[in-house]
């Protein structure tokens, strides 16, 4: 299994760049990277989280939920306590159950990760284009 380690993901410039989202907490289960943007108040910090909740039983399911986070602080004016202006949030969850075979959870990871990756996504995402 991997170490609790910092995640370098490319952001969603024309050319991206890799940033590095530094390890950061497992507070009850949940796991936390932040990526530390300099001058930026902490709670500017665009993070990803993510937690699993697995089933008691042998024909339950278990469940794996990740959120990538992207806050926008207000402006800082000096001597006044920053405050969070609005934030954009993914929330991808899987459910998957104790009977299904590594492939079959493999193929639920590559079709969605596919699917976000589309151009279409994008277009949803990214110009507020959705289906018709």
């Amino acid at each position: 299994m991997t170490a609790f380690a910092d995640l370098v993901l490319n952001d969603g410039l024309t050319t991206p760049v890799a940033r590095t989202f530094k390890a950061r907490a497992n507070v009850g289960g949940k796991w936390t990277w932040k990526y530390e943007l300099g001058g930026a108040p902490s709670m500017g910090y665009p993070t990803c989280t993510t937690q699993t909740y697995f089933s008691k039983d042998l024909n339950g399911v278990n469940r794996h939920e990740f959120i990538t986070r992207i806050p926008t602080p207000d402006t800082v004016v000096a001597g006044v306590a920053p405050k969070l202006a609005y934030f954009c949030e993914a929330r991808t969850s899987f459910t998957t159950s104790e009977r299904s075979t590594a492939a079959e959870r493999g193929d639920l990871l590559a079709f969605h990760a596919n699917f976000l990756a589309s151009v279409r996504a994008k277009e949803i995402v990214v110009q507020n284009d959705p289906p018709r």
